[in-house]
């Protein structure tokens, strides 16, 4: 019964009953709409009844702190770094400087600091040492909606703050898309060294081969113009590496390109998209929204260093 919906009814010691209603996560607890954690003993239970789920949309359902972890293991098991070491929730994630999703701590657990299992500044330091001793900088991913207080600790503590942005989620349809003749799309499961030049992607080809995913292309006479980076975990994609040659931006051709990959996944049963993107790319920003995106919650990188050679590209 993990994970589903239900209403149970509970017997009152003085008499009488009281209802609630949530998704289970163990056999004593259920988080509610609110997203509180609600415990019950289950020799008090007089009834239940499972809450059919509605049509199976992005960013709706479960209580939003279940959304949130739902949509960071996807982005964690689609962009896998070289290294994870667990303090407590707080996944520390290391990968030579590449990328700062793959080289920030990032906070899985409840509020108020995601249960880091340890006094934070002993947390904390953990964290430094960690970063240190790759002689990288130490930077923390937070979720806002989730670990507002442990932004604000850090904050506190003189950590500033690096890049701020949202994640946008999406449902998609099939659409019919009219190329230029000249123009030609492809897709395949393998990333090809081809497809990383067009952005000068070679450091991330071990973090973007670590995970199943399909790689979109358009050509015009024969070379790459255009990339995308779609990865599958459950009934979601991950949207990663949306790139459109400078000489040709501002043709349509990275909303041509995403909406044919949105073509393929629908093919293959798939109608749930998320990314994350830099709140300062405004141009992303637009074609996402004209391409039926919502931002679902915003995320901040803090950093207690400000120099620092790591390439910010987080999406």
């Amino acid at each position: 019964m993990i994970g589903k919906r239900l209403t149970i009814r509970l017997f009152e010691a003085g008499g009488g009953y009281r209802d609630i209603v949530g998704h289970i996560e163990s056999s004593t607890t259920l988080r509610n709409r609110s997203g509180d954690l609600i415990s019950f003993n289950p020799s008090e239970i007089a009834a239940w009844r499972e809450i059919k789920p509605l049509p199976d949309l992005a960013g709706r359902g479960a209580p939003k702190s279940m959304r949130i972890r739902e949509l960071e293991d996807l982005f964690s098991l689609t962009w896998v770094p070289d290294e994870i070491e667990m303090v407590g929730q707080w996944r520390l994630r290391a990968s030579a400087k590449i990328t700062l999703r793959a080289n920030s701590v990032l906070p899985r657990g409840l509020g108020p600091y995601g249960e880091p299992e340890c006094d934070l500044n002993e947390a904390i330091k953990k964290v430094i040492d960690f970063y240190r001793r790759r002689n990288q900088e130490p930077i923390f991913q937070i979720h806002l909606s989730l670990h507002k207080d442990l932004d604000m600790e850090l904050e506190k503590r003189g950590w500033v703050e690096k890049l701020r942005g949202h994640v946008m989620v999406g449902n998609i349809l099939h659409s019919e898309v009219q190329l230029n003749s000249s123009i030609t799309f492809e897709i395949s499961e393998k990333c090809s060294d081809e497809w990383l030049a067009l952005q000068d992607g070679f450091a991330i080809k071990k973090i973007v081969e670590r995970s199943p995913a399909l790689y979109a292309t358009l050509r015009k006479e024969g070379q790459i113009i255009a990339v995308v980076r779609s990865a599958q975990q459950g009934s979601w994609v991950a949207i990663t590496r949306l790139f459109v040659s400078p000489e040709y931006r501002g043709q349509d051709l990275g909303r041509q390109l995403m909406q044919l990959l949105f073509n393929e996944l629908t093919s293959l049963g798939i109608t749930k998209v998320a990314l994350q993107v830099n709140e300062e790319n405004l141009a992303a920003h637009k074609l996402y929204l004209a391409l039926g995106f919502k931002i679902h919650h915003d995320f901040i990188f803090r950093t207690l260093n400000l120099k620092s050679d790591c390439d910010n590209n987080c999406c």
